[in-house]
């Protein structure tokens, strides 16, 4: 059965998102934008990088934004400033602590982030889909 949230997308891209069995159907936009990585992508990321974890969705959305112009980098870095401090640390590390509140989770990024527990991963990750809500309309 279609969510509200589907409805909504392929409302928006007059697509049809079930088929007669009520199962949702999703065909990828010939050129996907944040939208679409924020609504399908990132909730079921592992069907696109193996794994759905914190350090595979930051890797995947860097080089979706390189790939774009790199607009997202200076957005995330601002949220992230808002809400952790200023500092020279950046805004993959910055959120791992804030979702973690461990006072060395500043330094899992890069090297030890896959070290996360399945808790903390889990919490930065729906730490990095709020940060992309707050961000989207700027994308």
């Amino acid at each position: 059965m279609a969510t509200q949230r589907h409805e909504r997308i392929a409302a928006r891209r007059g697509q049809q998102i079930g088929d007669r069995y009520g199962h949702v159907m999703w065909e990828p936009p010939a050129e996907p934008d944040w939208d679409d990585v924020i609504d399908n992508v990132l909730p079921h990321l592992g069907l696109w990088t193996g794994l759905g974890t914190y350090e595979r969705a930051v890797a995947f959305l860097q080089g979706f934004d390189f790939a774009r112009g790199r607009r997202m980098h200076p957005l995330m870095q601002r949220w992230a400033e808002e809400h952790y401090g200023v500092t020279n640390i950046g805004w993959p590390s910055s959120l791992v602590y804030l979702a973690t509140g461990r006072p060395t989770a500043a330094e899992l990024w890069p090297e030890r982030a896959s070290e996360l527990s399945v808790a903390e991963d889990q919490a930065a990750r729906e730490l990095l889909q709020q940060a992309l809500d707050d961000i989207r309309s700027e994308l």
